[in-house]
């Protein structure tokens, strides 16, 4: 018996870590009814991981958990979790790109605010949704920007020939024989800044 309350109470304190590293506010009486067990217990839970946070500081970053006595709710906080600023800024940069399509940005920065600090969080929402709402992301063949991008850094790392092939504003089909050096991005495009093998055959420029 006493083993399982040892594991049962070793899960509930896990569990909180793992709610505060995805950036949940932690209610002691929330947490009590959801467990069945009384808020002492909850407390003492906390306890117990504010004392794993303060022996583990330096591999944590510094890692704490915070009451905030408006909300009656404890928050982790992080030397390594983005400020709202920092966030917001990569968001406007992601977003004014237009590089990717709306899922694959959403799916993006929904990532990344796991991985700001609750502080404030509802405001970041406010500001990304306002610029999300106007957001037309710029039509393109492949089916994934991530994908692709993906696989040009690779190929630049292998510096490997590769054969594209694209289309002109015409629509006409071009295929080309390139060894990708760099990506940049544009306001429409993803250029990959190339040059073409020596060897390559003249019937694939």
């Amino acid at each position: 018996m006493d083993n399982e309350y040892k594991n049962y109470k070793a899960d509930r304190v896990l569990k909180l870590l793992f709610r505060a590293l995805k950036g949940e506010s932690l209610s002691v009486a929330a947490l009590a009814d959801e467990s069945n067990v009384s808020t002492r217990s909850i407390t003492r839970d906390i306890n117990d991981l504010k004392a794993f946070l303060a022996d583990y500081r330096d591999i944590l970053g510094n890692a704490e958990l915070k009451y905030s006595a408006s909300d009656h709710c404890y928050t982790l906080e992080m030397d390594n979790l983005f400020s709202n600023k920092e966030l917001f800024a990569i968001a406007k940069v992601l977003i004014g790109s237009r590089a990717f399509s709306h899922e694959e940005l959403l799916t993006i920065i929904g990532k990344l605010k796991t991985h700001t600090s609750y502080s404030d969080k509802k405001h970041l929402e406010q500001l990304i949704a306002k610029e999300m709402f106007n957001y037309e992301e710029v039509g393109s063949d492949c089916d994934s920007v991530i994908d692709n991008v993906w696989k040009l850094s690779n190929y630049i790392q292998e510096q490997r020939a590769i054969t594209i092939n694209y289309y002109k504003m015409n629509r006409n089909k071009v295929k080309h024989r390139i060894i990708p050096v760099s990506i940049m991005f544009s306001e429409y495009y993803v250029n990959a800044p190339t040059h073409v093998p020596t060897n390559t055959p003249k019937n694939l420029l």
